[in-house]
């Protein structure tokens, strides 16, 4: 996770999502908290979807940008997915049922701010860091493609990362930056014994259902 990069300068959420916005970007993806005005970056970097999983549990529901290609050169084909993440369903996670419910009623309007940077493809839900992979992801774009299905598979994801990290190196100053920001977010994100307690059956079952 890189949350600020001196060298990118990427220092708030709409700076991120224009950058993961553009194709030819130097970051790839990234999350922000559930406020579509203030959009507060929880982090982004040019590692796809791998790395995206150490920023998952920095607010009780992240949402974000994930720019996704296959294939190299001219063949290339790149898609832009909506991302909404979050640790729900791992036994660390943190946050109350209220929380993380109050962040999933922002769902529609935090799509609505992130669809302005980029045509979305589809959408993919994240609930456990596990289920933050590239097969997770591409199982959702094979559904919505038509032709072009056979085009997004695993082996051509890593030939256009492989390519991608050919282009834009990254260097020792960078790396120092991603492991601060990792710890960061890891220090952000309450524990699990911090966690409030417990809402009543009815706000459970409602939470749930939501998520």
């Amino acid at each position: 996770v890189m949350a600020t990069s001196r060298r990118t300068g990427f220092f708030s959420g709409d700076e991120a999502l224009r950058e993961v916005a553009k194709y030819d970007g130097l970051w790839n993806w990234c999350l922000v908290g559930p406020d579509p005005e203030k959009l507060p970056l929880s982090g982004g970097g040019r590692g796809s979807v791998e790395e995206m999983r150490d920023a998952i549990g920095a607010h009780p529901m992240s949402y974000g940008l994930l720019r996704i290609s296959f294939g190299t050169a001219k063949k290339q084909k790149t898609r832009f997915v909506f991302v909404h993440a979050s640790d729900a369903d791992d036994s660390s996670n943190g946050y109350s049922l209220r929380e993380r419910g109050q962040a999933i009623a922002k769902a529609p309007a935090m799509e609505a701010a992130i669809c302005k940077y980029a045509q979305l493809s589809c959408r993919v839900q994240i609930t456990s860091k596990s289920d933050c992979t590239p097969e997770f992801v591409i199982q959702y774009l094979q559904k919505v493609a038509n032709f072009d299905a056979d085009a997004f598979t695993l082996q051509e994801y890593k030939a256009a990362m492989e390519e991608f990290r050919q282009q834009n190196p990254v260097d020792e100053e960078e790396e120092e930056v991603q492991m601060v920001a990792c710890r960061l977010v890891s220090e952000r994100a309450p524990a699990a014994s911090e966690a409030p307690p417990a809402p009543e059956p009815e706000m459970r079952r409602g939470g749930r259902t939501a998520a």
